[in-house]
């Protein structure tokens, strides 16, 4: 399967991000699957809609399908344009393109994790939903809960698969006055091995998935990787971090670093 590096501006199947439920006015809102819609229905029903200022969206708790694509693509904001991790998903004749945030953010990282477990079954149907969960401390586990078919999918520092993982890089920012971290190298070292190990095993032609060349097979995996993020824009900098981990309470020192 391929990766691509740019926007899959012609992609015609379901588009999903994640955000919190009344985000708006609600920071610590449920996290949900939206879907931008046109028209809010005349009766919803027990299906929940949101309305931020001109635009609907549709929420979901989960999304599940068979995975065809792992791609780090630009997503426009306005002007602003970043890089951020999209997975393909298909079922029966629905395809879903869903957005995970920046690869050294929290879902997008929490994902690739996952996805490296060895009971990932390419064959079987992938079950996600986003989550966001407080403890009595106040600091609170983000991710995306993924299954394989029937099988969890976990990613915590004591699995086999992450043992070897890069470590973020520390640094005292002087804005702050405070020592902050970068994901950065995290990021980096998951979308290498997934790139080398899981997406050469995914399905091949997905309905509309978009079309790029593919990688190499895996004997010079990690090295085609690199140049994979390179030309993505996604390069190892450590000289400033994407996540500022003092105006985040989801990220405690005991999490470090996953």
């Amino acid at each position: 399967m391929a990766t691509t590096t740019h926007a899959a501006q012609t992609y015609s199947g379901r588009k999903f991000h994640i955000s919190r439920k009344n985000g708006v006015t609600d920071k610590n809102g449920e996290p949900y699957f939206f879907e931008y819609i046109k028209d809010m229905p005349a009766d919803p029903g027990k299906r929940l809609f949101e309305t931020r200022g001109e635009n609907s969206y549709e929420l979901f708790k989960a999304i599940s399908g068979q995975l065809v694509g792992i791609a780090i693509e630009d997503y426009k904001f306005g002007e602003k344009v970043e890089k951020h991790l999209i997975i393909y998903l298909t079922d029966g004749g629905e395809d879903y393109r869903i957005g995970l945030g920046k690869p050294e953010e929290r879902y997008g990282m929490d994902f690739l994790k996952r996805i490296l477990h060895k009971n990932f079954d390419p064959a079987q149907n992938l079950s996600l939903s986003p989550f966001a969960i407080t403890d009595k401390d106040g600091r609170t586990n983000m991710g995306v809960s993924v299954f394989s078919g029937p099988n969890k999918l976990t990613g915590t520092k004591d699995d086999a698969h992450l043992q070897g993982i890069a470590q973020p890089d520390k640094f005292y920012n002087p804005k702050t006055e405070k020592d902050e971290y970068s994901w950065k190298p995290v990021a980096v070292w998951l979308w290498n091995q997934v790139a080398a190990f899981v997406i050469p095993a995914l399905v091949k032609d997905p309905i509309s998935a978009p079309k790029a060349q593919p990688l190499p097979e895996p004997t010079a995996h990690l090295a085609e990787a690199k140049k994979v993020m390179a030309t993505a824009g996604f390069v190892e900098d450590h000289s400033f971090p994407t996540v500022n981990v003092t105006s985040h309470s989801e990220v405690g020192s005991d999490d470090l670093p996953f």
